[in-house]
Formats: structure tokens, C-alpha cells, sequence
């Protein structure tokens, strides 16, 4: 059962500061599941279509709702990724699509704040918004390419959503408010219509029991995820601004003497980024397609955070600022490199770290990496998550990550780093994962220096993950 929608945009919802225009073109999209009559306990998928994009599209932002009394929304993995999802290649021969399956996943386990007007009035500060029936997608493509920015273009599904029926009754599947914008040949970007035709599925059998502490999540509710945002990486479709320093470091990760500098207890400014900054994490905040008020084009970053941003790895404050000179503490920095990477988290054991409290927000993501042996911390047991991380700790944990995901040994020549006028500065457990990732063009240094003692912003936590997860495609 279909029924047919417009979902009519009003200038400005996006908050879009790309000077659009009337509405010029319109979009058809359909919902196809792949079940139309489930029993309570069954998954399938609802995949949102377009068979004519003539017209392309650059950016997007949606509700999509649903009776959360009869479904809920489940992560996806690779496999569930549908054969016909629409990508834009880019020169590097990168694949993205607008709403990525990590993407909708960091949507699905996003936990709105009690009182966040986007959920209806159902948000509690411990409900996962898959369980809410309302998801807010947002995404952007940020390419150029021989001066020209580019669009989606090809026909296939848009978005893929799996669901898990869990009482008996009907819900619809509707995707609401859809708003977008579409690069046009004159050099401009124009806003979108939409006409979407939803979906509805039957649900039968039992109501399925869940146990209570399934919607509740192990962080403090007033405290998002506070990843700091860091630099995007260049995996964004050619506009990556001019590319500056790439620093970063990956900190307490297989090293046996964290550095001293990361130690370092919050203080005011710290706290300050306790903002949610993580995709997903930010239940205050409209998910801004376009840039931040501080991060210009011409921001040697611009580039990167868009990207992270537009596929919810990053996102901004509440003032739509990005702060990429802020700090980044050591567990946020964890959190963002885990989501980036696609390293599920784990639940936090006793097994963690001694200073790592297993309430805590980063709880998990701490427990994960040392785990896998991301992170191994210090020799006392510690982690010391919540002081700021240096740059070349940074480069240690985004390099065992990197070993991680791809189940290879980075490797590196130490004469890469003779360049650097600081490299006696370098610790010695951190020698070997900066001659690599030096190598491997994750890390350029800033200037004739690699920094490794300084503290890595915002910024440049950004511009390493986005490098790093280019470096595993």
C-alpha cells in the first residue's frame, strides 16, 4: 500500500547559506520494501528510490517515521548494503552515497535529548531514536571536479532502512520534510522538490518482549558524545580546501609511556567542547548540510570537516560553529576513529581501563580499542581518556586502527621522518607508527615540523581520520 506525499520545502529549513533559489526541479522517490506483510520478529527493508534523476542531487535532509509501537529501526552491515545504492566515484576512484549505511546506523543509535522538538515530543534522554519511529538524515556531497560541482546522478536506491518488526498492528514508512539542494550547469545550486511515495507494511504474531536496558545507553544523557570534531578527511569529492597541516596523533595506543602533555585535566576550554560533536550525538542541533560559520572555503580544512560531517562522523555546536582550533581529549578522539572506521563498539567490561569509569559516554569505545589493541594506555592500567590528546599519540591510534580494520602491519622507512626540524622530539614508542603513517601520506607535518608533543585540534583529529579512512578504501 503506497500513499502518495509532497513534501513541500520551505526556504530556508536547511539552513542552507548556498543563496538558492525558487524551486526548479523535482524529484520522484518511492519506498520499496522488501516485505509488505512481516510476522513480529522478522526483519526486512524499506528502500527509498529514485528511477529518473535527471536532474542529480547534492544534499538532502529528511525525517523518516514510522509507529514505533509496531517497528523499530537496526543497524545495517556491509552485507545489507543494496546492489543498486547510488554512489558518486570520485577522481580518486572513492565511492560515497548520500545516506551510507554507517551513516544511518549513527541516525538509528542516536539518543535525543528530553525536549529535542525533531522527535516529537517522544525524546527522553535515553531512548535510541530507532525506537522513537523518527530518524533525521542529512548528508552533503562536497565534490568538484575540473571546476564543476557534482551530483548524484544515477538511478538506484537512495536510502536503505532495515527494520525488525516487534507487535502486531500496520505502520507506514514515510519519509517527511525532504529538502535538497542540486548543482545546476550555470555554476549555481538550486533547491529541490520532492514527490515521495511512501510505504506501509502489515506486522502479525506476538508483540516480541525486549528487555528493559536495550534502549538505555551507558552515557550521561546530558553529556553527547563528544568526539571533537576533528579534520575531515580528504575523502570529500575534490573540494578539500588547500590542505594545511595533517596532523594527528593517535593516542595511548600500544605505547608504554603516554606522553606527559596528554595528561593534562580538563579546564574550562575543555569543557566548552563537551558539546555534542559526534554524527548522531547531537540531539540539539539541526544536522547542517552546509558549512560551519567558522570554517570558511578558504579554511585549509574546509574540505575535510564537510566531508566528516556530511557522513556523520562530525558534527557542530549548537551555534553552528565547528571550533577547529578546540582540543580534542583522548576518548573522544577513540570514539571518532571507532565510527569512521566502522569498528562497532563493544560494552564496557571489567577489563577496561583502571580510570575509565564503565557509566562513562566513551566507556565503550575505551573498552573496544584496547580490546582490539588500538590502545593499550599505561603501564599503571590507566588511559587517562579525558586529557588532551598529542599529535603523535594520535598517529599511534589511527595507525593500529588502520591495522585493525585492514589486518596488515603498517609500515614505514624512520628516514621519512628526517625531514621534520623537531624529530628528536618524537618519543621513542611513537617512532615507528609516524614513519608510517608519514609514508603512507597520512600525516604531512605542519611546515618543516611534525609536532609531536602539541596538542591536536579539532581540526587536524579531522583531517587524519578522513585520510585514514581514504587509506583503507
Amino acid at each position: 500500500m503506497l500513499k502518495k506525499i509532497t513534501a513541500c520545502i520551505l526556504a530556508g529549513a536547511l539552513a542552507l547559506s548556498f543563496g538558492t533559489v525558487s524551486f526548479a526541479e523535482t524529484l520522484d522517490i518511492r519506498c520499496e520494501l522488501s516485505s509488505e506483510s512481516v510476522q513480529t520478529g522478522d526483519t526486512f527493508y524499506a528502500d527509498f528510490k529514485i528511477d529518473n534523476n535527471a536532474t542529480g542531487y547534492k544534499a538532502m535532509q529528511c525525517y523518516l517515521d514510522f509507529d514505533p509501537d509496531v517497528l523499530e529501526a537496526v543497524e545495517c552491515d556491509v552485507e545489507d548494503i543494496p546492489d543498486d545504492l547510488i554512489i558518486y566515484t570520485n577522481y580518486r576512484g572513492v565511492n560515497y552515497s548520500m545516506f551510507s549505511y554507517s551513516n544511518v546506523n549513527g541516525r538509528i543509535n542516536f539518543v535525543p535529548k528530553w525536549g529535542d522538538k525533531d522527535y516529537l515530543g517522544r525524546a527522553d534522554s535515553k531512548t535510541k531514536a530507532g525506537k522513537l519511529g523518527r530518524l533525521k538524515l542529512a548528508s552533503l556531497l562536497n565534490a568538484v571536479e575540473d571546476g564543476v560541482t557534482q551530483n548524484y546522478t544515477s538511478n538506484g536506491t537512495l536510502l536503505r532502512v532495515k527494520f525488525r518488526a516487534i507487535a502486531p498492528g500496520t505502520s507506514e514508512i514515510a519519509m517527511n520534510d525532504v529538502v535538497g539542494l542540486y548543482a545546476a550547469a550555470d555554476g549555481e545550486e538550486y533547491e529541490l522538490d520532492f514527490n515521495v511515495a511512501n510505504g506501509s507494511v502489515e506486522v502479525y504474531g506476538d508483540p516480541v518482549e525486549e528487555p528493559s536496558s536495550e534502549v538505555t545507553t551507558a552515557s550521561n544523557p546530558s553529556e553527547p558524545a563528544t568526539s571533537k570534531p576533528s579534520e575531515p578527511t580528504t575523502s570529500s569529492g575534490g573540494s578539500s580546501g588547500t590542505g594545511g597541516s595533517s596532523g594527528g596523533s593517535s593516542g595511548g595506543s600500544s605505547s608504554k609511556t603516554t606522553t606527559q602533555a596528554a595528561t593534562q585535566a580538563e579546564n574550562g576550554t575543555e569543557a566548552t567542547t563537551k558539546a555534542p560533536v559526534i554524527g548522531g550525538a547531537d540531539s540539539s542541533t539541526d544536522i547542517k548540510v552546509t558549512g560551519f560559520t567558522d570554517v570558511p572555503e578558504s579554511f585549509w580544512a574546509y574540505g575535510y570537516i564537510t566531508e566528516l560531517a556530511s557522513k556523520g562522523i562530525v558534527n557542530g555546536y549548537p551555534d553552528n560553529t565547528f571550533r577547529p582550533q578546540n582540543n580534542v581529549t583522548r576518548a573522544d578522539f577513540l570514539i571518532m576513529l571507532l565510527r569512521a572506521l566502522g569498528i562497532n563498539e563493544t560494552d564496557a567490561s571489567d577489563d577496561g581501563f583502571t580510570d575509565v569509569d564503565p557509566t562513562a559516554y566513551y566507556a565503550d569505545a575505551c573498552t573496544t580499542a584496547k580490546a582490539l589493541g588500538i590502545a593499550s594506555g599505561n603501564p599503571d592500567g590507566s588511559f587517562n581518556p579525558t586529557g588532551y590528546i598529542t599529535r603523535q599519540d594520535m598517529m599511534v591510534l589511527a595507525g593500529k586502527a588502520i591495522e585493525t580494520v585492514t589486518n596488515t602491519k603498517l609500515t614505514g622507512d624512520a628516514s621519512v621522518l628526517d625531514k621534520f626540524t623537531d624529530k628528536a622530539e618524537i618519543s621513542p614508542y611513537a617512532q615507528q607508527s609516524l614513519s608510517a603513517m608519514v609514508s603512507a601520506g597520512v600525516v604531512n607535518g605542519i611546515g618543516s615540523e611534525i609536532a609531536p608533543k602539541a596538542y591536536t585540534t579539532r581540526a587536524q583529529s579531522a583531517t587524519i581520520i578522513a585520510k585514514a579512512l581514504e587509506s583503507i578504501k
